[in-house]
Order: C-alpha cells, then structure tokens, then sequence
C-alpha cells in the first residue's frame, strides 16, 4: 500500500509546478518541481537544478537532484533505496541514495520521516527527461513517468541550459 502511494506521485495529473528561486546572499540559483501526494500521505519527489548566478549561461557549472521525502509507518528505503530507470529502453542507473532518517520512538506510531537524494549527471537527467516511456524503480517501488512528469522535468533542465542571448 505504501508503495502504491509512491507510484500515485507520479501519475497524478498536473499537481506539479516548476519554480526558479534566486538567493541573491548566497548567488544561487534553483529550478525545480515536486510533487505531493494529497490527503492521507506524505510523500513528495522533488527535481532540481541548482547552479551559481541569477541566470545560467554556456560554461556554468550546475548539479542536478532527484529527492523523495516520505512519511510512513515504518522505514520503508533504509535498506533498499537504488533508483533505477529505463528511458526509452536505456537504462539509467544512479544507485543508492543518500538516505536520512527519522523515528518517533516516543509516539506509539512508529512514524519515520525519510528522505532519499540522488545526484544524476546533466547526461544522465536529460536521459530521464527526454525519454517518450520512462519506468522508474525506487527501492521496491516501481512506476512510470507521465507525460505532466516528463514535461516538468524537461523545464527544469531547460533552466539550466544557456539561451542563445546568454551565451
């Protein structure tokens, strides 16, 4: 059932946004979109692009990442938490994450908060980002990307990519 969830972030229609935030003390720039799962979960991806600057141009370096935050009874990828995707009948595989977590031990729920970072190389984003069928394996979960999904991720690599008049 927790995994299902997983799986609904994807699928759902239109309930990404992609943003760009600049913090001008720290001269960073952020372009990303995510994903909540509503109601009776809480578990969000999250795709980002940060680079240096208000505005990228040829020849800034940048770093991509890909973030899932869940909430759950349980831990849930404490131990298996690779990420895998096939883009096109390519597979992209970034391995494990870099996973941090959390229990409630005090509550009788047993609540644990985790949250999964993977950083994927330009290549290897726009691989995901411009496939036409993407599956994607996080953990035991497994899903595919819908086309909300592939075009959101296509506009955060887009703002990281220099525009004609920034080159």
């Amino acid at each position: 059932m927790k995994y299902i969830l997983l799986l609904a972030i994807f699928c759902m229609p239109a309930a990404a946004q992609v943003t760009t935030t600049y913090d001008k003390p720290k001269d960073l720039t952020i372009v990303e979109s995510k994903w909540r799962v509503p109601k009776n979960a809480s578990v969000t991806v999250s795709a980002r692009c940060a680079f240096r600057g208000s505005v990228y141009k040829a020849g800034t370096s940048e770093a991509f990442f890909l973030i899932v935050g869940s909430q759950a009874i349980g831990w849930q990828f404490m131990e298996n938490n690779g990420f895998t995707a096939k883009a096109d009948g390519t597979r992209i595989d970034l391995g494990n994450a870099n996973h941090q977590g959390q229990s409630d031990r005090l509550s009788r729920t047993n609540l644990v908060a985790e949250i999964m970072t993977w950083q994927p190389t330009r290549a290897q984003f726009q691989s995901i980002a411009g496939g036409r069928k993407v599956e994607v394996k996080v953990g035991k979960a497994e899903f595919q990307l819908d086309d909300k999904t592939l075009a959101d991720l296509k506009a955060v690599l887009a703002g990281c990519t220099a525009s004609p008049a920034t080159q």
